[in-house]
């Protein structure tokens, strides 16, 4: 073999080992790849469906039971009427007693009125309160129609009752006196223990028996 082929033949089979290596390389790479893709895939658990008209079906009558049981520990036995106009008109200044007491204290129906308010199983609501104090602190300065203008906006609020505060403001600066009695008379009227009506009776198989306001 002439000498200047030695050198071609060498490097013909350097190329084809190189290629063999190569190939051998890119097999061994494939297959790993491809047992890759055999392996088995992760498991996934499945989320659960909710359906939040079901969540709400199912806390609701939870939520009813919990403020119907709040109603009844926060005034045992007393039945709270809302809703419609007032009860007691403006020109009944009725009983007596009422009647001198907003025409010469109206600060001591005030506070009677508030007593009722905050604590309405009182069977004789304390007079002489805070609410009476204020009422009779403003009245030295001719200011006190100004409470009872805002007590009687608080009383509407809380049981429904319609009206306005200008409606608030002309009742307690024209007529205070008459003003303070239908408050008192209002609110036990809307706040009567169970059994007794807007009138002040007990139902008894016997007959009508008067509780006393």
């Amino acid at each position: 073999m002439p000498a200047s082929q030695v050198p071609q033949s060498f490097s013909l089979d350097c190329l084809v080992i190189i290629a063999l290596l190569s190939a051998l390389a890119i097999g061994m790479s494939g297959s790993g790849s491809y047992a890759s893709y055999l392996s088995p895939a992760p498991s996934y658990t499945p989320l659960r469906e909710t359906n939040p008209v079901d969540e709400y079906s199912q806390s609701y009558p939870l939520q009813q039971s919990h403020r119907a049981q709040q109603q009844r520990t926060m005034h045992p036995g007393v039945q709270e009427t809302k809703g419609g106009d007032w009860q007691e008109s403006l020109c009944d200044c009725t009983p007596c007693g009422s009647c001198v007491l907003g025409t010469f204290v109206p600060c001591l129906l005030v506070g009677r009125t508030a007593s009722r308010l905050q604590d309405p199983t009182s069977q004789s609501p304390d007079m002489f309160n805070g609410d009476c104090m204020i009422h009779g602190f403003l009245t030295m300065f001719a200011s006190g129609w100004i409470y009872s203008m805002i007590k009687r906006g608080d009383i509407r609020r809380r049981f429904g009752i319609p009206g306005s505060g200008c409606g608030d403001c002309c009742a307690a600066f024209w007529c205070q006196c008459c003003q303070v009695i239908q408050a008192d008379k209002e609110v036990a009227a809307r706040l009567a223990p169970l059994g007794v009506d807007s009138h002040g009776y007990v139902s008894q198989a016997e007959g009508m028996v008067a509780y006393s306001k």
